[in-house]
């Protein structure tokens, strides 16, 4: 084994002293983890890591430019230029803990293998082989009980009594949370790839989603094998554009959006190029559209989609506290409408797909109207949102579009309430006022929902119209004998 074959991780390295260099208030937790210049593999990253701990020996804030100093006066200024070139590829501050554990397991691995190596020269050259043996067999029990070697996480009852709950750390409020699964699931041609860039754009900028919801500010790592570059291409221009994103600033969005790289999650290459991406970016979110095109799995099996989870999915997600965000299919609805009363039954294939993700979200509509009703299906939160009302509009040039939202309860109670002001004291059918609401793209559940309240708060009110219907009225405009 020789030098340059040694166990190492160099972006974790350059990470995590761009971290603290860009973030100091985080040497305090890396230095408890890190506790040697000698954990690093690269001898620069080690010599920038030493003058960064003789910034804080010195009472002084470890930034680049008291790092920058310190190089020069020990005669290390070429190192200045690498330091400056780090602190412009720091990662989220949130995420120095990981890296310092993976820069001191790498560490770790050296020794050993250094010491192994060792052993085994001595052996080789008619040396005791007590010490080689005593080490090979620590390697045995490492291998038959990996387990063993491994840190548990573990949950103390103590420590949860001991302290209050931490916050749901939010990245899309009340929706998708830090370190979540989500399924965001529709039929095809309603939109799945439009609400998801959406969602990219407000991460990246810390905007809101849909003009409705509020975004944390993080980067994301969108991997798109469903759609060609063309619609890419156009649906993010406009977007960017409807936001107004010019160039220059797009440019900076910490977004990195992969199209039809053949990326297969159930292939270890593919894993770990995928984990490397994560590193070099700081991705917060995973976006994989679609979820069927990462696997190579039986979605109609639940032991395979169960495993493809359990080995692809959940390994990003704790290495990297990560949320991933995948897009899925939903079938249509069957012709008894009570079979799919509740549109999460109907995510496509295996029943573990919702059952694993802590996030539901499916969004229904149709494809030739620009309105979508998106539903939070389920939720790792106590209460579910409300369902939300989707329009898509589009610049009439169709160089710019926006995707707005209201939640759907007021939209739908607002367009009944402007379609009986148009009608006046005539009123309108039952019927009538579903087929508007309809053309609006409200189901006939959320359409009976928002009568129901419109009538109970007495806003409007009904009388009987014949053949089992009704007629409704606002209700300073509705006749004596209605009610």
């Amino acid at each position: 084994m020789t030098t340059q074959t040694l166990p190492h991780n160099d972006a974790a390295e350059r990470i995590l002293l761009g971290t603290i260099l860009r973030h100091p208030e985080t040497l305090t937790e890396a230095a408890e983890i890190v506790t040697s210049p000698r954990a690093f593999y690269d001898p620069k990253h080690s010599a920038i890591w030493a003058a960064i701990g003789s910034a804080r020996d010195a009472g002084a804030v470890p930034d680049l430019v008291t790092v920058a100093t310190i190089l020069r006066d020990r005669e290390q200024g070429d190192l200045v230029a690498l330091a400056s070139a780090l602190e412009d590829e720091a990662g989220p501050a949130g995420n120095v803990g990981w890296y310092a554990r993976k820069i001191v397991a790498e560490w770790r691995k050296r020794d050993a293998a250094k010491e192994l190596q060792g052993a085994l020269t001595e052996a080789l050259n008619g040396g005791s082989t007590t010490e080689l043996a005593a080490l090979v067999s620590l390697i045995g029990d490492a291998l038959a009980d990996p387990i063993g070697q491994r840190e548990l996480r573990t949950v103390s009852p103590g420590d949860v009594l001991g302290r209050d709950p931490e916050p749901i750390a939010w990245l899309a409020e009340g929706w998708i949370a830090r370190g979540d699964s989500c399924i965001l699931a529709g039929e095809w041609g309603t939109g799945k790839s439009i609400a998801a860039m959406d969602l990219a754009l407000s991460l990246a900028t810390g905007a809101p989603w849909l003009g409705a919801v509020r975004c944390a500010s993080c980067p994301v790592l969108y991997v798109d094998e469903e759609n060609n570059d063309r619609n890419i291409r156009r649906r993010m221009r406009q977007l960017m554009l409807g936001r107004g994103i010019d160039a220059e600033r797009a440019d900076g969005l910490p977004i990195l959006y992969l199209s039809r790289n053949g990326v297969r999650l159930d292939e270890p290459e593919w894993m770990t190029a995928t984990h490397r991406l994560i590193d070099r970016l700081g991705a917060q979110v995973l976006i994989l559209d679609s979820l069927v095109r990462f696997s190579g799995s039986d979605e109609n099996s639940n032991s395979e989609v169960s495993r493809f989870f359990d080995k692809s999915i959940k390994p990003l997600m704790i290495r990297h506290d990560l949320a991933v965000v995948m897009l899925d299919h939903m079938r249509k609805p069957a012709s008894n409408p009570k079979h799919d009363s509740d549109p999460g039954h109907r995510v496509r294939g295996a029943s573990d797909k919702p059952g694993f993700v802590d996030e539901l979200i499916v969004l229904e509509g149709d494809r030739a109207g620009r309105t979508r009703t998106l539903r939070h299906e389920k939720g790792r939160s106590d209460h579910l949102q409300p369902a939300l009302s989707l329009t898509w509009t589009v610049s009439d040039d169709e160089t710019a579009a926006v995707v707005t939202a209201t939640e759907e309860q007021r939209g739908s109670e607002a367009v009944i309430l402007s379609a009986l002001s148009e009608a006046g004291p005539d009123g309108l059918l039952r019927a009538d006022i579903l087929a508007r609401l309809a053309q609006a793209g409200f189901t006939d559940r959320m359409a009976t929902k928002a009568l129901g309240k419109l009538h109970g708060q007495g806003t409007i009110k009904k009388a009987p119209a014949g053949d089992r219907t009704v007629r409704y009225w606002p209700a300073r405009l509705a006749p004596i004998d209605a009610k």
